[in-house]
């Protein structure tokens, strides 16, 4: 970040050598709003009342050779400042040296090519041991040797987890299969559902050959109701044809089938009935 950088102007003001200096106070009332995850937001205003006092209180000089994180610790003890030392201690605490580009070289150690399937808490608790490791200058045997094995006191929850970890890890992956499975399942299903051509071809075929069917029992009927009415009310009987059945299909073939179906449904009972009622007229005109 550059020299310029307002956060770092603000994290500047928390050296005890800017007391009692406006500016140091104006940048110090910043903090929470460039740090928001340290104070909640109504202990804002305590925050500033504490900065104020601070600023005002007369404390102990820093000495020659004590650092500003021995200093901050000594006023934390004091407990006149809660917020802003808890302020201050997180800020002095962040993580920055070369360290942050090792944890980058320790996390290529651990991923690699075979690995990639890793859970994140199986790395963050793998790099967590390496790191500490690395911390203390110490092998895995060095760090938990024991002087005494048979008296010296045994994490319990560290062997429950050490004789579970296989079948833990069994039970995950019996998981991760199932899932998996279902997952499968449900698409064959899905395909299932879909019709080949060949199949809605013959889902039209059998719906236009009902079609036909019902249309020819309904002319049936119609001629029976209109050979027991009278004469007189015979010529205003017009036939009727049973609606297409609604198909949920949308395939070209489909649609055209049933169009032409319907279309030639509509032809065969418009020429039945003109034949009917020219006979009918022939009839009566030669009664006449």
């Amino acid at each position: 970040m550059p020299i310029d950088n307002v956060f770092l102007k603000c994290v500047s003001s928390v050296d005890p050598m800017c007391r009692k200096n406006y500016l140091a106070l104006e940048l110090m009332k910043k903090l929470p709003q460039l740090v928001t995850n340290i104070l909640l937001p109504k202990e804002k205003e305590l925050f500033d009342l504490e900065v104020r006092k601070y600023h005002v209180d007369s404390l102990y000089t820093v000495n020659e050779g004590v650092s500003i994180d021995e200093w901050w610790v000594e006023v934390k003890k004091t407990g006149k400042y809660p917020l802003l030392s808890k302020m201050v201690c997180a800020l002095l605490t962040c993580f920055h040296c070369p360290k942050v580009e090792s944890s980058f070289s320790v996390m290529n150690n651990i991923i690699s090519a075979r690995s990639t399937r890793m859970n994140i808490p199986t790395f963050s608790a793998i790099q967590s041991i390496k790191y500490h490791l690395f911390a203390e200058n110490k092998t895995s045997v060095a760090y938990f040797a024991k002087k005494d094995f048979l008296h010296e006191h045994v994490e319990k929850k560290l062997v429950e987890n050490l004789r579970s970890s296989c079948r833990a890890y069994q039970d995950e992956k019996n998981k991760k299969m199932e899932q998996k499975q279902k997952q499968i399942n449900k698409l064959h299903k899905q395909k299932e559902k879909l019709l080949s051509k060949e199949a809605a071809r013959k889902l039209c075929a059998n719906a236009a050959k009902k079609q036909r069917i019902r249309h020819k029992k309904n002319i049936l009927k119609i001629k029976d109701k209109t050979n027991d009415l009278p004469r007189h009310s015979r010529d205003n009987v017009v036939p009727t044809t049973m609606s297409g059945i609604k198909q949920i299909d949308t395939n070209e073939d489909c649609v055209k089938t049933l169009a032409s179906t319907e279309n030639k449904h509509a032809e065969d009972a418009n020429t039945s009935f003109i034949e009917e009622k020219s006979v009918k007229i022939g009839a009566l005109q030669n009664k006449g």
